[in-house]
């Protein structure tokens, strides 16, 4: 299931714009 890759690019999109 795609579920976990498109979690991660979630998390990491989401982590990324707190960091930017």
């Amino acid at each position: 299931y795609p579920v976990t890759l498109f979690n991660e690019l979630y998390y990491l999109n989401a982590g990324r714009t707190i960091w930017t």
